[in-house]
């Protein structure tokens, strides 16, 4: 039976960004960071030895009885530092480390944060719970030249953008120990500010959760906010050293977590750390599926240093499915071309491509909202495979020849622009339509033109059959692997449909058709409907509408619109 750390350890790999850490004193106290309550008795102590009285009972209670005031931490700090600047004089030796600390690594980022750093450095891990008041996490985070967003009151919170734009966010619910109203004492944990309390049940229902270090005894708001909202889609796991609190049973009964006994927090995510790289070899050993590449990709473009990690997934994946497809072995070029045959080669080609048209999708879906926008490796895709080796011999020339020339990129250039239009990507739209250069044996030719259906389908046999099919068949071939990002069949016909527009518009852009040529489409009041529409959108956005800004079309709004009513008069319906 598979063990829960390994459980844990395939979670966290297929399902990157949806864990949220939830860490207590026990990841700190590893790099020898007292407690809050810790410092509060030590402080007392001194403050007693200041008075010559040697304290026989509990810290606290002598406090309260001679000074009449609860043992708060505020209360003490103001006892014995009256500024700001002596207030972080006094508490910086608690928890930044001195020289001879330093050269015996006390008080110093430990495996824990280290590995939790690289886990929020590789997108598995988005959000970051803490209830310590060190500054450990963030150290281990400027090793790794990461900038999460730290809040550590409610104010902080309030001006925070919400969860999902967030790249990594370090929510420290008690505080930092450069601020004065930390919480320590019972009554003190009781409550959360609205904004805070907001947030954490906000993730406790919609995330996964790993705690570590952390007992639940103290910390009451915390607990009720943890069985309050329970997470229904993705599990609880609980990494505990020694024995659970009551506390902490209760809570691990009311979410159903998985319990994980560890040796220690350092311990528990070095192992966790290599258990993720490990999957991550064997993935990369392992055939590409559609999953993988979707999350990868995902997952590099979260991250500007990921740009070559990247690069190389695309450019690994494009010279398989080059290789594959271009060979006349496989694909053979001199055999007869009917209608069956063609439609088993695209369907064979589809398979191919399928892995690659995913990870596309997944650019021209995320790229515009992540640090990479994943244009140059949308371009390299392209330019590569729409300039495929020559023939083995001449005389092979002809339409299949044209096909496996064509139909690749053709395939691709839809699933990146039907995806672009949804999302208004249309730098990734330019990717695939403008930017690369293909050279194969007709010369050096736009993309717009080898994949352009009007023009494409004319290389079938048998009269028309190319114009009227090769749109349909293109649309519902990308249609599964868009799913998930355009779940809607309405909107995706609608999408379609402009984008197959563009195109049209596009060409007629290019001087590339005649002034009497007419243009083969689909059904005449969808086609009417759908240059309505981008008329619309024309008027509406002006030179602000998405193909004019990045150059696919003129910048003089008149003559856009001229052309498309030109269209209008052109296209000849089936």
């Amino acid at each position: 039976m598979v063990n829960n750390e390994t459980k844990l350890s395939f979670s966290v790999k297929n399902n990157p960004g949806v864990f949220a850490l939830l860490l207590g004193s026990g990841a700190s106290t590893e790099a020898g960071i007292p407690t809050g309550w810790d410092i509060v008795q030590d402080l007392i102590r001194k403050i007693a030895d200041q008075y010559d009285e040697e304290i026989e009972s509990v810290p606290s209670e002598w406090y309260e009885n001679t000074f009449d005031e609860e043992a708060r931490y505020d209360n003490v700090i103001e006892e014995v530092a009256q500024s700001k600047e002596e207030r972080r004089s006094l508490l910086e030796k608690y928890f930044e480390p001195t020289a001879l600390e330093r050269e015996q690594g006390e008080k110093l980022p430990t495996e824990a944060h280290k590995n939790i750093a690289w886990l929020v450095e590789e997108g598995y891990i988005g959000i970051i719970i803490t209830t310590n008041f060190d500054r450990l996490l963030e150290h281990s985070f400027i090793d790794r030249e990461l900038t999460p967003l730290v809040t550590s009151s409610a104010r902080d919170v309030r001006e925070a953008e919400p969860l999902q734009h967030q790249e990594a966010l370090i929510l420290k619910v008690n505080g930092d120990y450069k601020d004065v109203n930390l919480k320590n004492v019972s009554d003190e944990l009781d409550e959360y500010e609205d904004s805070v309390a907001n947030l954490l049940s906000q993730i406790f229902s919609e995330y996964g959760l790993i705690v570590c270090g952390w007992s639940a005894r103290y910390d009451t708001a915390l607990q009720e906010l943890l069985t309050d909202n329970a997470c229904d889609r993705y599990p609880t796991y609980w990494a505990n050293y020694g024995g659970l609190e009551d506390e902490a049973r209760a809570i691990i009964d009311d979410r159903d977590a998985i319990q994980i006994p560890i040796d220690g927090a350092a311990s528990f995510f070095t192992t966790l750390t290599e258990n993720v790289r490990a999957l991550e070899g064997a993935e990369r050993e392992g055939p590409l599926t559609n999953e993988i590449a979707r999350e990868r990709t995902k997952r590099y473009l979260s991250q500007s240093e990921k740009n070559i990690a990247l690069g190389d997934l695309f450019r690994e994946e494009t010279e398989r499915v080059y290789q594959r497809i271009f060979s006349e072995e496989r694909y053979p070029l001199d055999h007869e071309v009917d209608r069956d045959a063609v439609y088993q080669r695209f369907e064979s080609y589809e398979q191919e491509l399928s892995v690659l048209a995913t990870a596309a999708a997944t650019c021209a879906y995320w790229g515009p909202k992540g640090e990479n926008s994943g244009l140059f490796a949308l371009e390299n895709m392209i330019e590569r495979l729409g300039s495929p080796p020559s023939p083995e011999s001449r005389h092979r020339m002809g339409s299949w020849m044209a096909i496996r020339q064509r139909y690749p990129i053709a395939y691709l250039s839809y699933a990146v622009g039907i995806t672009g239009m949804e999302v208004g990507n249309w730098d990734a739209v330019r990717a695939v339509l403008r930017e690369p250069e293909l050279e194969n044996l007709r010369g050096d030719v736009a993309p717009l033109r080898q994949i352009h259906p009007w023009d494409f389908g004319t290389e079938f046999p048998d009269g028309g059959w190319g114009n009227r099919n090769l749109r349909p068949r293109l649309k519902s071939a990308v249609r599964p692997i868009l799913s998930e990002y355009i779940p809607s069949d309405t909107r995706f016909e609608e999408r379609s449909r402009e984008f197959e527009a563009l195109l049209d518009l596009l060409l007629l852009v290019s001087k590339e058709v005649d002034e009497d040529q007419r243009l083969p489409h689909f059904e005449q009041n969808y086609y009417k409907e759908t240059l309505n529409s981008l008329e619309a959108e024309l008027e509406t956005k002006g030179e602000d509408w998405g193909p004019i800004q990045i150059g696919l079309l003129p910048a003089d709004i008149d003559t856009v619109s001229a052309y498309l009513s030109n269209l209008e008069s052109r296209f000849d319906p089936y």
